[in-house]
């Protein structure tokens, strides 16, 4: 195509993505020289592209050593964040924006990484919240994650993704009566969510509540009677919990 006179940032990225995956490397490893020349092309094609400044970013993150290159990373991910529109993969250019802001300045704590890049790029609230989320659990920032993801309940705007999340971070932390909370009101809002009847069994199997645990055994074989034929794996899954 290019030979015949065509050009474009979609074929660019696209050539540059084919010689990635011949030389066997992911969308976070650093990619050929060759690809990586592509992608730069695709930037000059059209320098609001996000979809190209969001390659670039990547690319430079992946081969980044140190906050410096780190910082190079963050030019074009700083600049997809200001040029998101609707059609884009907002949470994906915020969280690897985020990445490369923790890189380019290691001693920022997490918060102040978010806040940070909330004072260049006000217009990419909701995508760097949403982000967020994903962005400190990558990092094992547990303890912060667990205190967003509670803000985020107590204010009634947490995804049932996070929701969820938020209940395996309170069994992890031993707060078993939050959990079995958290595990019971999601079951209830959702009963085609099947996947947490194992979590709410061993929760209170956990707290000690050993009647409790065999009650949701059975309510978990009850519900999984009108489960979809693929979902029989878990009703292994729940036959071979153990309840005393």
């Amino acid at each position: 195509a290019l030979r015949g006179g065509e050009d474009d940032v979609e074929l660019r990225l696209g050539l540059a993505r084919g010689l990635a995956e011949e030389a066997g490397r992911a969308e976070d490893e650093p990619w050929p020289e060759k690809a990586v020349g592509h992608v730069e092309q695709a930037v000059t094609l059209d320098p609001l592209s996000v979809r190209a400044r969001t390659a670039l970013g990547r690319q430079r993150l992946a081969a980044a050593e140190g906050p410096k290159g780190a910082r190079r990373a963050l030019e074009q991910l700083g600049l997809a964040l200001l040029l998101l529109g609707p059609a884009d993969d907002d949470k994906s250019v915020a969280k690897w924006a985020l990445v490369a802001a923790s890189d380019a300045d290691p001693d920022l704590a997490p918060q102040a990484v978010l806040r940070w890049l909330l004072e260049r790029a006000p217009r990419a609230e909701s995508a760097l919240k949403a982000a967020w989320v994903y962005f400190l659990q990558e990092r094992e920032e547990w303890e912060v994650l667990l205190e967003v993801l509670e803000q985020r309940a107590a204010e009634d705007s947490a995804t049932f993704e996070e929701q969820e999340l938020l209940a395996g971070l309170l069994f992890a932390s031993d707060r078993l009566e939050e959990a079995i909370l958290h595990y019971e009101a999601l079951i209830a809002a959702r009963p085609d969510a099947y996947h947490l009847w194992p979590h709410l069994i061993r929760v209170y199997l956990g707290a000690g509540q050993t009647e409790k645990a065999r009650e949701a055994k059975a309510r978990a074989f009850k519900a999984l009677e009108s489960a979809p034929p693929e979902l029989s794996p878990l009703r292994r899954v729940v036959q071979r919990i153990r309840v005393p």
